[in-house]
């Protein structure tokens, strides 16, 4: 599962001009001692620092064109929406996460920010793109995420100033679909897990395929996801002879193969026994 993922932006091209790739490092920030790594857990600092070349995305040429829509996200992702020329939408999210946000507005300013930035290099910086993989093989219902730079792109208007140079994960947002074409893998409708609720309450005739939910969760325990919500799941709907049938879209994996070492990560197991890392077997 080594996938090295990391990010330190090469000089501004000049006006006009960008660059087809840059080298990268994901947030050459995780590097620590070896004191700081016994203490806070060796995670995946190596992969967070190591510099790729990462392909900068096309603004102008990607699915059509790209018009940037309105942020989005959650509490430590920085998203952006675009709008494509052949008329899907698409969501970049930041690699590297800012959970400010999460934390009390009291201790912001404290060194509690620092050590909770720091463990942001438990998680697996490219895990997204693995798990990708791993669903396409299990036949679950996915998008297919990239990696790319965001361009010094006049295009980006008003988000230039907060996403040019950013690395990211670009994919396709799943929509339903019309008279003139199937929707996102031939669904006839996508919905959020509150209007799956509201549908499996209003009739009998709509209902889960419990297989396709198994496979996916059965595999969310084999990356090690633990932060699994219902906001980060999609339903595809698709119709049967015997009525409505909604599969799973799972979608955001920022803590997929997340590495809880280190001596305090390991303290804190006392107090969170949920919380596990990602490795060769599950403590009791």
């Amino acid at each position: 599962m080594q996938l090295a993922v990391v990010i330190m932006l090469t000089p501004a091209p000049t006006r006009g001009q960008q660059p087809a790739t840059v080298t990268v490092a994901a947030g050459s920030r995780y590097g620590a001692s070896w004191p700081h790594q016994f203490l806070f857990g060796r995670h995946y600092r190596d992969l967070w620092t190591i510099p790729i070349r990462v392909e900068v995305l096309d603004l102008s040429r990607y699915a059509g064109g790209l018009t940037p829509l309105k942020r989005g996200g959650g509490r430590q992702t920085k998203t952006l929406r675009f709008q494509s020329g052949d008329g899907r939408v698409f969501a970049f999210r930041s690699v590297d996460k800012d959970p400010t946000a999460a934390i009390p507005p009291q201790l912001r300013q404290t060194f509690v920010n620092q050590i909770v930035q720091d463990q942001i290099s438990s998680s697996h910086p490219a895990g997204a793109l693995v798990v990708s993989a791993l669903l396409d093989a299990a036949g679950v219902l996915h998008t297919e995420p990239r990696l790319f730079v965001l361009p010094d792109d006049a295009r980006l208007g008003a988000f230039r100033a907060d996403f040019a140079g950013m690395l990211g994960q670009l994919e396709d947002r799943p929509k339903e679909g019309s008279d003139d074409e199937p929707g996102f893998a031939g669904a006839n409708d996508i919905a959020s897990t509150q209007k799956l609720w509201e549908h499996l309450g209003h009739s009998s005739r709509h209902r889960v395929d419990s297989r396709a939910f198994l496979t996916a969760r059965l595999l969310d325990i084999y990356v090690g996801d633990w932060d699994r919500h219902a906001d980060q799941w999609r339903w595809a709907r698709f119709e049967e002879d015997d009525g409505h049938v909604w599969r799973p879209i799972p979608r955001d994996r920022d803590q997929a193969f997340s590495k809880l070492d280190g001596f305090l990560p390991w303290l804190a197991r006392f107090y969170q026994p949920d919380v596990v890392g990602f490795g060769d077997g599950y403590p009791d």
